[in-house]
């Protein structure tokens, strides 16, 4: 309701996601939201792939109806 999500997305949920679409382990450790997710919407997402290399995906969070 009100475009809020009951819980909020995780990193070990943006994990799994990222290996089943691009069959890319990151673990979730790796991965650093900018803020915690608990909406729908677009949100940066930062993944710290070595010490001195870090990455940044936009995650899009959408309803099953919007979906399908």
């Amino acid at each position: 309701e009100n475009n809020e999500l009951y819980g909020s997305v995780k990193p070990t949920e943006i994990s799994k996601l990222i290996k089943e679409l691009n069959s890319i382990d990151i673990k979730p450790s790796m991965i650093q939201p900018v803020k915690e997710i608990k909406t729908l919407g677009k949100f940066n997402v930062k993944i710290s792939l070595h010490s001195e290399v870090d990455a940044e995906i936009f995650i899009n969070v959408e309803s099953a109806e919007t979906i399908q």
